[in-house]
C-alpha cells in the first residue's frame, strides 16, 4: 500500500471585508456624468473575492457590474448611467472568499444644465430712472434637485446691494 500525503488549508473567517467609496464622494455634484468609480477594500481573513456596484436613479438601475480589484483598491471604468440629471445612488457590495459581505452607499448629483432666471418685477421694457430698483423673479432648475426658488435682487447706480434667495435649498 502506498500512502500519498495531501494537505488542505482550512479558513475560519467570520469577519466581512472593509470597503470604502472614494469617488464619487458622498453628496458630490458633477456637471458631467462620472464615468469612473473607485474605492478601497481590505480583508484580514480569507481575502477579497469581489466588489460589485449598482448605480440607481430612484428605483431605476442605470448601471451595474463588477469592479477590478488591484491590491487594496477597486475601480470600475466606463460607467454609463444614461441620459438625464438628478440624484443618483451608488451601492457597492464587497465579498470575501467565504462570502462575508460589506455594503456601502454614496449619493451623488448630476447637473449638466444651467438654471434659468426669469424676471417678473421690472419687465422686459422696465427701464427705470430711479436711483434704486428691485428686480424679482424665479430661478428654475431642470435637474430635479431644486426646481424653483424665488429671487429678489436690489441695485442702485453704484451696483448690487442685496441678492436674496427665498429657498435655502437652492444649490
Amino acid at each position: 500500500d502506498k500512502v500519498v500525503p495531501k494537505s488542505f488549508t482550512i479558513y475560519r473567517d467570520t469577519v466581512a471585508p472593509i470597503a470604502t467609496i472614494s469617488s464619487p464622494e458622498k453628496d458630490e455634484s458633477f456637471i458631467t456624468k462620472p464615468q469612473t468609480i473607485t474605492g478601497t477594500i481590505s480583508d484580514v481573513g480569507s481575502g477579497v473575492d469581489s466588489v460589485s456596484y449598482t448605480v440607481k436613479k430612484g428605483e431605476e438601475t442605470k448601471a451595474s457590474g463588477y469592479a477590478t480589484i488591484t491590491g487594496a483598491s477597486w475601480t470600475a471604468n466606463n460607467i454609463d448611467i444614461g441620459e438625464g440629471e438628478g440624484t443618483f445612488t451608488l451601492t457597492i457590495s464587497a465579498n470575501d472568499k467565504l462570502n462575508n459581505g460589506d455594503t456601502k452607499e454614496a449619493t451623488f448629483y448630476v447637473d449638466t444644465n444651467n438654471p434659468t432666471l426669469s424676471e417678473t418685477g421690472v419687465g422686459t421694457g422696465g427701464a427705470t430712472t430711479n436711483t434704486q430698483f428691485t428686480l424679482s423673479g424665479w430661478i428654475r432648475e431642470t435637474n430635479e434637485l431644486n426646481s424653483n426658488a424665488a429671487v429678489t435682487i436690489s441695485a442702485d447706480k453704484d451696483g448690487f446691494s442685496n441678492i436674496e434667495l427665498a429657498a435655502n435649498n437652492l444649490t
